[in-house]
């Protein structure tokens, strides 16, 4: 928990207190916070990313939700990068006439994203935590994904998603 000022404890919360049985929980001071939010799970550290690019990417993400409400296939995959690498080593074109079929033959689909976090491991490259809710005629999930998303030459493109 991140406080207004800084203080940041971290340890076990319920309800946005912390849990009163919690042996681990731990006050940190805000620098070390900031320090340990910029170290990915590799030990690497990450650039942050400016409000500016932030705004970029989630309208980009937000488009492609819109797309995927609106059964705009064309758009929802131009919004992919040509560099997109699908899940499990399934082919870019297979990938691509599944998403199709899947998007087309629901008969509504509603995708909320709720963004978490925004880092950037390399320049050009952010990764993006976000939690996401689909709900459609057929099948309904509430995720957490990390979208990884590249700058290209008209914009920001999804590179990778993966469940987190």
């Amino acid at each position: 928990m991140i406080l207004p000022d800084g203080t940041t404890y971290r340890g076990l919360f319920d309800n946005d207190k912390l849990a009163p049985d919690d042996d681990q929980a731990y006050l940190i001071d805000a620098e070390t916070a900031a320090a340990e939010s910029e170290t990915d799970i590799d030990g690497n550290q990450d650039a942050t990313v400016d409000a500016m690019t932030q705004q970029a990417i989630n309208d980009v993400l937000d488009l492609w939700a819109a797309a995927w409400m609106s059964k705009d296939v064309v758009q929802y995959l131009a919004l992919y990068s040509s560099d997109f690498q699908p899940r499990n080593n399934q082919s870019t074109p297979v990938w691509s006439l599944n998403r199709k079929e899947s998007i087309l033959t629901a008969s509504y689909i509603q995708v909320d994203l709720a963004y978490e976090a925004f880092t950037s491991p390399s320049p050009g490259i952010v990764d993006v935590a976000i939690k996401q809710s689909y709900r459609s005629n057929t099948y309904k999930e509430v995720s957490n994904k990390l979208i990884q998303v590249q700058e290209e030459s008209h914009g920001w493109r999804i590179l990778k998603e993966n469940d987190r």
